[in-house]
């Protein structure tokens, strides 16, 4: 079994996403509104062993089209230090260009309004990014 939670860190909410026991796909768990680094911490090692993660934490960093590092990016990163230290999982850094443009979309075309379910976006880009990050270990 190979099982993942992705993470995609906001400044008001972490998007949450799980992958199946097989890690073949994703799907968007939930959201975690942000408190304080600690707590936040905190609640993704509840969610982690209550959904028996395996293997991995993917965290999406943000990182500018032109590919250089904005402020959000050294949030974020700083954030995934805090964590590495504080969970014995591997994490994994991975690059989430456009997932919420993606997701926006996504929740557009469902019929539903992004700028009224921001938690939903959140989740399903974590989800994008989870699955970017296994479509990459099948190639």
């Amino acid at each position: 079994m190979t099982k993942y939670l992705g993470l995609d860190v906001g400044n008001a909410r972490i998007g949450v996403a799980i992958s199946d026991p097989n890690g073949t796909y994703s799907l968007p768990l939930t959201t975690i509104e942000r408190r304080s680094i600690e707590e936040d911490i905190i609640a993704i090692k509840v969610l982690a062993t209550n959904y028996r993660i395996e293997d991995a934490i993917i965290v999406g960093i943000p990182i500018s089209l032109k590919g250089s590092i904005t402020n959000q990016t050294e949030i974020t990163l700083n954030f995934c230090e805090k964590l590495s230290v504080l969970v014995d999982y591997h994490l994994v850094k991975w690059n989430e260009s456009n997932t919420t443009i993606e997701a926006e979309r996504l929740i557009k075309d469902s019929g539903k309004k992004p700028s009224k379910n921001r938690a939903i976006v959140d989740a399903t880009a974590a989800s994008i990014i989870l699955q970017d990050y296994i479509n990459h270990l099948k190639n």
